[in-house]
């Protein structure tokens, strides 16, 4: 072997984490993603700089390839995956239980998007003025266990539960009670914009549901 090389060869052994990062950095799945953008502007966006939700992107490319254009959603809790949904189908209600945060994405929405403002004592709640309505409900707000079985009742016959963090312990009796109702699971696991850590997403659903599992 070369002896000026030595000295080269032994500083990137001693560095092979530096060079793992820099790899991820240039290409592979969380450049694609748009990780590294999301943590750079501290937002949840894609490799485009395009709003995504802040699901696990397992889950993100799940919905991408099921969402259709007449779909109606509605999600406890607001931010860039109401501006995500909105570009997707044909109707979008969102209950917000932070004012300020409720004002900038209102402010966001377009004209198929409407984002409601509820104090967080009536925020399960909301979804009661439009019952059997939607395709699709979001759990991913305040008081997630409480929006159980309200999400029931707001979905249609064919409609879909998304429950975002499901690998936390305190939400257990909310998934119980969906079995109970008659949902299966199917989860999706891994990193998500803005953070370094494995999250969990679920799917609830029932037969016959809109996304054909």
């Amino acid at each position: 072997m070369n002896a000026p090389l030595m000295p080269l060869l032994l500083w990137l052994k001693r560095h092979s984490g530096l060079a793992a990062a820099l790899s991820l950095r240039c290409h592979g799945s969380l450049k694609e993603d748009g990780w590294f953008r999301s943590v750079s502007e501290s937002a949840s966006v894609d490799a485009a700089d395009n709003p995504i939700p802040w699901l696990c992107y397992p889950a993100v490319r799940f919905l991408e390839k099921r969402i259709t254009p007449e779909m109606a959603v509605f999600e406890f809790g607001s931010g860039y995956s109401t501006l995500w949904w909105s570009r997707r189908v044909r109707k979008v209600i969102a209950c917000e239980a932070n004012e300020k945060w409720h004002i900038e994405i209102r402010r966001l929405a377009p004209t198929n998007t409407e984002v409601v403002f509820a104090k967080e004592e009536d925020y399960p709640s909301t979804i009661a003025l439009y019952p059997a309505a939607f395709d699709v409900v979001v759990i991913d707000g305040g008081d997630r266990v409480a929006c159980a079985p309200a999400a029931v009742a707001g979905l249609n016959q064919h409609g879909v539960i998304i429950w975002d963090d499901t690998e936390r312990p305190e939400y257990e009796s909310g998934f119980d009670f969906l079995r109970q109702c008659g949902f299966a699971r199917i989860e999706f696991s891994g990193m998500g914009p803005l953070v370094n850590i494995a999250k969990e997403t679920s799917i609830f659903y029932r037969p016959e549901n809109i996304f054909a599992i």
